[in-house]
């Protein structure tokens, strides 16, 4: 029964394989078409027509993905400087000023015990 289960789904492979290259044919030739049409259809655009195609369809498009994609770059650009920030600025002053003055008191202490001060 495990061979006749392998055969089966081996054709429909085989069924899929067969469907897939169909189907990439059809695309091929609906491309071609599809340019043939657009070849032929270049020469009667009036100026209008073109310079709507041009810069509203494809100029505008373009320019607002490269806005977008900046936009984004800079967002993620400011959003990591402010987590550099709140890690750098974590521990309030007061706390820092507070460590600041133990430390310098045990400074001291060893400065005493070495003879120094």
């Amino acid at each position: 029964t495990d061979d006749v289960d392998e055969i089966k789904v081996l054709e429909e492979c085989l069924t899929l394989l067969g469907a897939e290259a169909k189907a990439k044919k059809a695309v091929k030739e609906a491309q071609a078409t599809l340019n043939k049409q657009v070849f032929e259809k270049i020469p009667q655009l009036n100026i209008d027509e073109i310079k709507t195609l041009v810069i509203e369809d494809k100029w505008n498009t373009s320019l607002h993905t490269e806005i977008q994609t900046e936009i984004e770059r800079v967002t993620q650009q400011l959003a990591k400087r402010v987590k550099t920030l709140e890690e750098r600025y974590q521990t309030p002053l007061p706390d820092l000023i507070q460590d600041v003055e133990v430390l310098s008191s045990k400074v001291e202490e060893h400065l005493h015990a070495m003879g120094v001060l």
